[in-house]
């Protein structure tokens, strides 16, 4: 027994809503032909797959397209209620192919594909080039024309919505020969230094824990560890010289240096940085 290859699904009619009906039954079909070809089915064999694994919804509607079309004269002995449910035998499979494409693929108007084009964004969780194999996608409908008008319209959509600010001043500064290559070679490289900074920045687990314990600490009005006690509470403590990591009262969620939710003193970003409202160091202006 020879061994089979892949796995022949289901096509799933109403696993969606009917706008992405077309495209799923395009992605089903050419799963359902990689399997014949992988398996080297024959196509009488592969009529009776196709009709069987398009689905029970799918095969109705087979059936009420087909028997308009069908091929095969009736049988005069056969009852009206055979002749309704027989399927002409006649119809290739590439012909079955194309009637439930053809009844599947919705006319697309490339005025709503450019739409969706312009309105994408770069989610948080995607990288550079899976953003821009997103775009190319989109693209597939919008009739920009060829190859080279395509790149242009993703470069251009890229450069304004990547979020990546390091990136769209790096595009900005760039003269006429910027190309769809070099802004993804330019955005990789800001989104690795990104990562690495974000890496270096990120407290360890060893740093999270020791900050839970000295918000306990801090919440009960006791300094932490290599925090030095306010000896002079009535005094504006922004002025003088030693960073504090003391929060704000109890009850109160926000860091009295960098505004952010509580922590640490060691681990505040605002430690060692200086106000750019009055210049002195430990704090940010927004606290």
């Amino acid at each position: 027994m020879s061994a089979t290859y892949g796995q022949l699904e289901t096509f799933k009619y109403a696993a969606g809503d009917a706008g992405t009906l077309g495209p799923r039954w395009e992605a089903w079909l050419e799963g359902f032909k990689l399997y014949l070809e992988a398996n080297d089915i024959n196509k009488c064999k592969g009529k009776v797959l196709f009709k069987l694994q398009m689905g029970e919804q799918a095969r109705k509607i087979f059936h009420t397209l087909a028997k308009p079309e069908g091929k095969m004269k009736p049988d005069p002995t056969s009852t009206p209620t055979d002749i309704k449910q027989d399927i002409p035998d006649t119809d290739t499979l590439p012909e079955c192919y194309a009637l439930m494409s053809n009844y599947f693929r919705t006319k697309r108007s490339k005025w709503t594909e450019q739409c969706v084009f312009r309105r994408a964004t770069k989610r948080q969780d995607e990288t550079v080039d899976q953003y821009v194999m997103r775009l190319r996608e989109l693209t597939a409908h919008c009739k920009f024309g060829d190859a080279k008008d395509v790149d242009r319209e993703i470069l251009g959509h890229l450069v304004h919505t990547t979020g990546i600010r390091r990136f769209e001043s790096k595009c900005c500064e760039e003269d006429d020969d910027l190309t769809l290559v070099k802004a993804l070679n330019i955005a990789r490289n800001c989104e690795t230094n990104s990562d690495s900074v974000d890496g270096l920045t990120k407290p360890t687990p060893r740093e999270l824990e020791g900050r839970g314990q000295a918000l306990f600490r801090t919440d009960r009005g006791q300094p932490t560890r290599n925090e030095k006690p306010d000896r002079n509470a009535g005094g504006n403590q922004r002025q003088s010289a030693p960073f504090s990591g003391k929060q704000e009262s109890q009850g109160s969620d926000k860091c009295r240096n960098c505004n952010g939710s509580p922590h640490a003193f060691n681990v505040c970003p605002a430690r060692g940085k200086r106000c750019l409202n009055c210049g002195i160091e430990n704090h940010f202006a927004a606290a």
